[in-house]
């Protein structure tokens, strides 16, 4: 494609000629040595007549926030992503066609902001019980590194006779409790 767009525009071929000589579509190589070839990621342009509600930079920056919340333990649900889209439109100026009644951008482009930036994951956040979020606190979990050490020397124990075990068949969170 670069070699036949190269060659129309030395004026060495014509755009039929090149087409058949670099085996490549005329229609696409008229598009895209007039540089109107469609594009969607690292552009603002979208494909078709629909583009975008956010600018490429701006769902970039949405995305990079998304993933430090993600790092931080802190995910959001579709619902908070859309709402979140909703506000940056807004405080930005932008033009767009989420719901105004609502505040909350919609469906379609939640849909398709997942298809572009599909490195971030939404979940619903799971039911902790009060007790474990308190006691998930950094002097505590330096501790329990502390005694994990002191443990394994004590008692000779060496990595390969640890195991990771998952709890999720013990209930920690009473959700019928007897009086």
């Amino acid at each position: 494609m670069k070699r036949a767009i190269a060659a129309v525009e030395r004026e060495e071929t014509g755009w039929l000629a090149a087409s058949k000589q670099y085996g490549v579509p005329q229609a696409t190589l008229r598009r895209r040595a007039r540089n109107k070839n469609k594009v969607v990621k690292g552009v603002d342009k979208g494909l078709g007549r629909f583009a975008p509600a956010l600018t490429y930079s701006i769902e970039m920056d949405l995305t990079s926030h998304v993933l430090l919340l993600e790092s931080r333990l802190f995910d959001l649900t579709t619902y908070e992503l859309r709402k979140l889209a909703f506000e940056i439109a807004e405080a930005n100026h932008i033009s767009h066609s989420f719901n105004h009644d609502k505040k909350i951008a919609g469906n379609d482009w939640l849909i398709g902001f997942r298809k572009r930036h599909r490195e971030i994951t939404l979940r619903s956040p799971e039911a902790t019980s009060a007790a474990r979020a308190q006691a998930f606190n950094k002097p505590k979990v330096q501790n329990y590194f502390v005694v994990l050490e002191k443990t394994t020397a004590d008692n000779n124990i060496t990595q390969a006779n640890i195991y990771n075990v998952d709890e999720s068949g013990l209930n920690t969170v009473c959700t019928v409790c007897a009086n």
